[in-house]
């Protein structure tokens, strides 16, 4: 995701705060026939993403500023 790159994942319980209609798509755990279908969306260009939306919504949530934000807050350190 943070080369842009949209990801096809199953919910799992964790990547749905990072996985969305905008960065990629979620399906149920072993629906393999619609990883299939979202594929071949992909690969004929009838699903497309916007690489560098992917890339700015990660680097908000994982980005090294964020880091070092949220492990001030979490140590307090002022």
């Amino acid at each position: 995701m943070m080369s842009g790159i949209p990801v096809i994942s199953t919910k799992n319980g964790g990547v749905e705060d990072a996985i969305n209609e905008d960065t990629g798509v979620l399906v149920n755990i072993g629906d393999f026939e619609s990883i299939a279908k979202i594929l071949n969306l992909m690969i004929n260009k009838k699903l497309r993403f916007d690489a560098q939306k992917i890339r700015n919504h990660i680097i908000s949530q994982c980005g090294s500023k964020v880091f070092v934000q949220k492990m001030t807050e979490f140590y307090n350190i002022n």
